[in-house]
């Protein structure tokens, strides 16, 4: 009998060796109330460890936290996570002296950054090698409802699923300059309109007249309160921001902390704030934390903690859309986030990177500064929520044209749908759409894109072929999304494609 055991304990240490770790650290009575979550995370295999911060000042605790964390980094095998509940400060405050002459340029004084990177980036280089999030709660009862919160977004159910095709767009002015303000307007429509995948409905309120999502500044906090009432899978605001809300539009509220109790059916969505301040989570109460705090407020959010540059906010959102477009199977918030981060900080040469070069041209950025404003800006962005938040990512349809890369102009569009599931399972039935390209047309943000949809049988066979009618498309670019859902089990597929011909 002793070689069994002797196989089995060695078996036993080596799954707890090179599982994920779940590290949820905080005072212990805040950490208590994460039970719930811990038996969650445990049931999906993470290895669950706690640790009770004890009373002290707060940067020696702060200290000790870090030194723990960054020797669980250095023994682990794989990336985990690490949760921070309660008023933890954050380790170290950073400053960045590459930014100084950026800073002062346009008179935004942030060289300071308070930022949680030092807990999980162990060697400095602005390079997360775990994922760190906050449940940023003051009492027990904010625990519980931010845990409840989590474990329901979580649980599957057999309820019509398309929310998770849904994002909604957020902007205002950048104020920035004609010239700077047209560049990045430029390159943010080009992030959504080329970079996010198709499968992705783009709904707009946004404060620029020019844009197709154009929204009246007095039918602004109305129509943003209504999104996110919506539920959809992400919001992302790119403006301005304070401490305690999304900046104004022509004087009139975008969103404000004071808004925040409006909010019913936002708790299924995620918030990625491009903008400054909004997570400043050294003073309390920021519009992050008290978003994150409310039953019916998104169960996350991405925010900055100080002031952001637009050329870093670009392509960290730029890389954060890249990754979630081509996640294959489970994805984690946390990882999502470190992936992004990472890739901000390498050297790509895509289009888009190259694109945003010249947007940190025009905005009077170096070479150095540019530089600089990467690190800067992985410092600076924070997640208020569980970085081992499951993300709820459809399966896949693969939709691919008959006719290869183009559809001759008044011609039937011939698509073919695959499902290439590792369990051979694909959808009984599916929802076709046929749709105007991103931003093709104006009218009050065209939130409305569908020009025509239909349901389709599936059979037993891998694909399905489907003829639609493009009759009535204009422009040079057109969208099939396909969406289906069987039970708990949803699937999504989209595709851009381009006419050729005459108009």
């Amino acid at each position: 009998m002793r070689l069994p055991i002797a196989i089995a304990c060695v078996v036993a240490l080596h799954s707890t060796a090179t599982a994920q770790q779940f590290v949820v650290a905080g005072p212990a009575e805040l950490v208590a109330a994460t039970k719930p979550l811990r038996e969650h995370r445990a049931k999906q295999g993470l290895d669950v460890r706690v640790l009770d911060l004890a009373s002290g000042r707060p940067q020696e605790v702060a200290a000790k936290l870090r030194d723990d964390v960054h020797a669980r980094i250095d023994a682990a095998q794989a990336p985990g996570y690490l949760l921070l509940v309660g008023d933890i400060g954050p380790v170290p405050t950073l400053y960045r002296p590459g930014l100084r002459s950026h800073a002062e340029k346009y008179q935004l004084g942030a060289q300071r950054v308070p930022s949680d990177l030092g807990y999980v980036d162990i060697d400095d280089d602005g390079k997360p090698e775990w994922s760190c999030g906050r449940l940023p709660a003051n009492t027990v009862a904010e625990v519980e409802a931010m845990v409840a919160k989590i474990l329901a977004y979580e649980a599957p159910s057999d309820k019509a699923a398309d929310w998770q095709c849904d994002v909604t767009l957020i902007a205002n002015a950048g104020n920035f300059g004609a010239q700077i303000d047209r560049a990045i307007e430029h390159t943010v429509n080009q992030l959504f309109r080329e970079d996010l995948s198709p499968w992705y409905r783009i709904r707009g309120v946004v404060g620029m007249e020019t844009s197709p999502f154009y929204t009246a500044p007095d039918d602004f906090l109305r129509a943003v309160t209504r999104e996110l009432n919506r539920g959809p899978f992400a919001a992302i605001y790119a403006g301005h921001g304070r401490r305690n809300s999304f900046a104004s539009v022509q004087g009139k509220p975008v969103f404000r902390k004071r808004d925040v109790p409006e909010l019913h059916g936002a708790h299924r969505s995620i918030v990625m704030a491009y903008a400054c301040h909004i997570a400043s989570f050294q003073h309390d109460c920021c519009l992050a934390e008290a978003m994150v705090r409310s039953p019916g407020g998104p169960v996350a959010v991405f925010a900055a903690s100080e002031v952001s540059f637009p050329f870093g906010d670009l392509l960290l959102g730029h890389e954060l859309m890249q990754t979630l477009s081509a996640r294959k199977g489970e994805l984690r918030i946390g990882d999502l986030i470190r992936k992004a981060k990472v890739t901000t900080l390498g050297d790509p040469t895509d289009p888009f990177h190259l694109r945003a070069e010249i947007v940190g041209n025009t905005l009077g950025l170096d070479e150095r500064t540019r530089s600089g404003t990467r690190r800067y800006t992985s410092d600076l962005y924070h997640l208020l929520g569980d970085p081992a938040l499951v993300l709820r990512l459809p399966r896949e349809i693969v939709v691919a044209l008959a006719s290869g890369r183009a559809v001759k102009r008044g011609r039937p569009i011939e698509v073919v749908l695959t499902c290439r599931g590792e369990d051979g399972h694909h959808p009984s039935r599916v929802r076709v759409e046929l749709c105007f390209d991103r931003g093709a047309r104006k009218n009050a943000g065209l939130n409305a894109d569908v020009l025509s949809s239909s349901e389709h049988a599936w059979d037993d066979s891998d694909e399905l072929r489907v003829v639609i009618d493009g009759r009535g498309l204009r422009g040079r670019y057109a969208i099939v999304r396909v969406f289906a859902q069987d039970g708990a089990d949803s699937w999504v597929g989209g595709l851009r494609f381009r006419f050729h011909g005459r108009r």
